[in-house]
C-alpha cells in the first residue's frame, strides 16, 4: 500500500510516499495501519532533520474518498495489494 497525504495538511518537509511502501497483512486492522503510518511519518521526518508527529484522524481508500474506514475493520476488507490509502490528520 502507498500513503497519500491530504493536500490541506501543511507539511513542513516533503515526505515521498513512494519511498515508504506499507506491507501489511490483510488480517491487520485499519487502526494498525494508522499507527504504522504515524510511526513511519515520525521516522521519515526525523531523517529529514525535522522530527514531527502525525496524529491521523481519518483514513480511506482513495478509490472512494467519501468513505472513512472503521479502525476496527480488517485492512483486507478495503484494500488489495498496490492500492493507495489517504490520510488526514494533525501534524505536531
Amino acid at each position: 500500500l502507498t500513503v497519500w497525504f491530504h493536500p490541506s495538511m501543511r507539511m513542513p518537509v516533503k515526505v515521498d510516499p513512494k519511498a515508504i511502501p506499507f506491507n501489511v497483512s490483510a488480517n491487520s486492522l485499519v487502526v494498525d495501519l494508522m499507527e504504522e503510518c504515524e510511526d513511519v511519518f515520525q521516522e521519515e521526518t526525523t531523517k529529514l532533520g525535522v522530527p514531527l508527529e502525525l496524529q491521523i484522524n481519518v483514513l480511506w481508500n482513495i478509490k472512494d474518498h467519501s468513505k472513512a474506514l472503521n479502525p476496527n475493520e480488517k485492512v483486507g476488507l478495503h484494500f488489495a495489494s498496490g492500492e493507495t490509502f489517504g490520510v488526514y490528520g494533525d501534524i505536531v
